[in-house]
């Protein structure tokens, strides 16, 4: 009873982590480290639904033809790399290959750079309002503190979207397609509607709920999936610092992870029922 009253005081006790053992509480450990972890589960969830939805739109109109096949086969690649390995590769290509002169195209791990030749050598600092740096850069109104944070975040949240890019595509394809086979569609069509009218306003408007379901799914398994992404790229955010509180057995850190990432989950699907009601005005609670 002891713990668990702690707990919910907010008191999970000090950290085990290598370094800061038994100096620092559990609660600022994490939290100062969480920011890092959502910036880049949201810049791979944002990159999901700017890339996913557009595919399987033209997938879906395209039905059997070149832009569909090319559709299929960027979903279903994405959706079979293993992220390890694709976070690598992307190392390998614009770490070691891609060059300009002495540095690397773009940074080959951690979270703000200033080395590599798409960096700012000097860009000064930013006041920490929030602990995620794109905004506490742009909340400064220091513009090279925020490009030297979206430098960094772009290999490891492309890593972490081609998953989650593959599996989105082939579900707007299908809920798509399936759409554009009813019978409201054929009587736009019929009334000399514009296809462009018929695609986006009809059929992707019922065809975005089977989209929307999969999307809260996809937006939990992300901030899961920043385990092995923050690993392979060195990010410093609470998914690594798990994997190190695992071979210390810093349990506090772990339980805290996990409670958080499951109140994730649980306001995820409470906004997704929400997006329900917004998108389709039959439904109701």
């Amino acid at each position: 009873m002891g713990w668990l009253k702690n707990v919910l005081s907010g008191n999970w006790g000090y950290s085990l982590l290598p370094g800061i053992a038994g100096t620092e509480t559990t609660w600022d450990v994490f939290f100062s480290k969480f920011p890092y972890t959502a910036e880049l589960a949201v810049a791979g969830g944002v990159l999901t639904i700017v890339v996913a939805i557009p595919l399987g739109i033209i997938s879906a109109t395209h039905n059997n033809k070149i832009p569909d096949h090319i559709s299929r086969m960027i979903s279903l690649g994405g959706y079979s790399i293993p992220q390890y390995w694709f976070g690598a590769m992307l190392q390998i290509i614009f770490v070691l290959y891609a060059r300009v002169g002495e540095s690397s195209l773009l940074p080959a791990n951690g979270a703000f750079a200033t080395t590599c030749a798409l960096c700012i050598a000097n860009p000064g600092h930013a006041t920490a309002y929030t602990g995620l740096p794109l905004i506490d850069g742009l909340l400064s109104g220091n513009l090279a503190v925020f490009w030297d944070s979206l430098i960094p975040l772009i290999l490891p949240a492309v890593t972490l979207a081609i998953t989650s890019i593959g599996a989105l595509t082939r579900i707007v394809r299908s809920s798509m397609m399936e759409a554009l086979r009813q019978d409201y569609i054929l009587l736009a069509r019929s009334k000399g509607l514009k296809e462009r009218v018929v695609i986006y306003r009809h059929a992707l408007r019922n065809a975005l709920l089977p989209a929307i379901t999969v999307s809260g799914l996809l937006m939990a398994f992300l901030f899961g999936g920043v385990v092995v992404i923050e690993l392979v790229f060195s990010w410093p955010g609470v998914g690594n610092a798990s994997l190190v509180a695992a071979t210390v057995f810093d349990i506090n850190f772990l339980e805290l992870y996990v409670l958080v990432t499951a109140m994730i989950i649980v306001v995820t699907n409470l906004l997704v029922d929400i997006l329900y009601a917004k998108i389709d005005p039959r439904i109701r609670y």
